[in-house]
């Protein structure tokens, strides 16, 4: 970084912490001294180009941080500034006083069917939200989702650096495809994304927050995922088995909800969020009626309340 822009991110923007840092960038905590210290995350983006393809990064950089400034919505962070600096990126954002679903979920253990749905009850709206405006997210993962400290609505989600353009540029040969393994859909790791491939990382996400399974490594670096395997017929997710070895009591029709935002195959996936909400809409109404039903039996005892 330039003494110019160490500058600017230390004279407007000064630091207090490093809040992470991957291939793809660093991100800051940092206070605005121009707005009576309030607290913003600053994110540096490496952008690895040279030429006309850096020159072709940096127009789409800005014409899509522009579409993302130009969100209103609760459950997405507030993007205030953007600009480049010595063929670095930078987008400042709005700071969000909570904690990652990740951290949550390995602190409080897993999530229960109820928490389950009410995850896909906050978040469906907001994709619904995005893809109407043509943006993906493209890396939906527990640790993407915060849970806001206080106030409503409680889910946020997060790390919209990733976020890009249907068709954009960055698809083109030789581009950076942005995904996290194990939570992406095979279209979006060939370099073609579109909105079921982020239903298909929200139904990840829900499994792996209702389980606590989670990928990893052995020792030569091969993934080790329990929730799923590779045969010859592609990938086959065995969620359920492990769910019933280990005890974890899943719905059949919550089942059925998550199994189709995850089926591998694109054409037999959920194609938009308001489907996944209409057949949620459709569970909780089934729901009570069973709870009517059981109310005014003498059997009220044996009520089928499955979502605790």
């Amino acid at each position: 970084m330039s003494q110019t822009a160490k500058e600017y991110l230390f004279h407007q923007y000064r630091v207090i912490k490093i809040l992470g840092e991957g291939g793809f960038g660093r991100t800051y905590l940092v206070q605005d001294t121009h707005l009576r210290d309030q607290l913003r995350v600053l994110k540096k983006l490496i952008t690895p180009m040279e030429g006309n393809n850096l020159k072709k990064v940096q127009e789409l950089f800005q014409r899509e941080a522009k579409r993302l400034s130009e969100f209103s919505h609760a459950q997405i962070p507030k993007l205030h500034a953007y600009f480049l600096e010595n063929d670095s990126l930078y987008l400042v954002q709005e700071f969000i006083d909570g904690h990652d679903l990740l951290k949550e979920v390995l602190q409080n253990g897993r999530f229960k069917q109820k928490k389950i749905l009410q995850l896909l009850q906050e978040l469906l709206p907001v994709l619904d939200y995005i893809h109407s405006h043509k943006v993906l997210h493209r890396d939906i993962k527990p640790e993407n989702i915060m849970r806001r400290r206080s106030s409503a609505p409680n889910l946020i989600l997060i790390d919209f650096g990733a976020a890009k353009q249907f068709n954009s540029t960055l698809q083109q040969k030789g581009a950076n495809v942005i995904y996290t393994p194990g939570y992406a859909a095979m279209e979006q790791m060939m370099g073609q994304p579109c909105p079921g491939s982020d239903i298909y990382s929200l139904g990840v996400t829900s499994l792996r927050l209702l389980t606590q399974s989670f990928p990893s490594h052995d020792q030569y670096g091969n993934r080790i995922d329990k929730l799923c395997f590779y045969d010859r017929k592609g990938l086959n997710w065995q969620w359920k088995e492990y769910a019933k070895n280990q005890a974890i009591a899943v719905d059949q029709k919550l089942a059925d909800i998550l199994d189709k935002m995850i089926e591998p195959c694109l054409e037999n996936r959920y194609s938009c969020a308001q489907e996944v909400l209409a057949d949620i809409e459709r569970l909780k109404d089934n729901q009570s009626t069973i709870i009517q039903k059981t109310n005014n039996s003498k059997y009220k005892q044996l009520s089928l309340l499955f979502f605790v």
